[in-house]
């Protein structure tokens, strides 16, 4: 079962105002397919807004869950955690299932690939060098 997090808090970008949130949240009606009915929009999903813009913040929220992340987004948390601006323990309890972005190595002897599960790029590899950002303006 997915629960997507939307944090109206980011510590990359300005904070979300509520048209974004709106837009976040629709587009996941579409991401995820209703089971009922696949050409229907999913309209279960569940969705928590939160203002924990650091992973230390929402491993308090949300304990022992498998967050998904980007490459961006792992090359972010484990600069922090080498930079000693994130705790190794902060994480403890949760895991991280890390997507490849094309054009890019993702260091995987890191501390931080210990709490992580790489997904290959057999099964999926960004060949666009897509971005959230970029998605949920209809730029991609």
């Amino acid at each position: 079962k997915v629960t997507v997090e939307i944090s109206v808090s980011n510590v990359d970008k300005p904070r979300a105002d509520f048209i974004d949130i709106k837009k976040r949240i629709e587009s996941f009606q579409h991401t995820y397919p209703n089971p009922e009915n696949y050409f229907a929009p999913q309209t279960n999903v569940n969705v928590v807004l939160t203002d924990a813009p650091l992973f230390k913040d929402k491993v308090k929220l949300f304990k022992n869950a498998t967050f998904i992340i980007g490459y961006d987004t792992y090359s972010r948390l484990d600069k922090s955690i080498r930079n000693g601006e994130t705790d190794f323990e902060d994480l403890e309890g949760v895991k991280f299932l890390v997507f490849h972005r094309n054009g890019y190595e993702i260091n995987k002897n890191s501390e931080l690939s210990l709490l992580c599960e790489f997904v290959p790029h057999e099964i999926y590899y960004d060949t666009h060098a897509r971005s959230s950002t970029k998605i949920r303006n209809g730029k991609i």
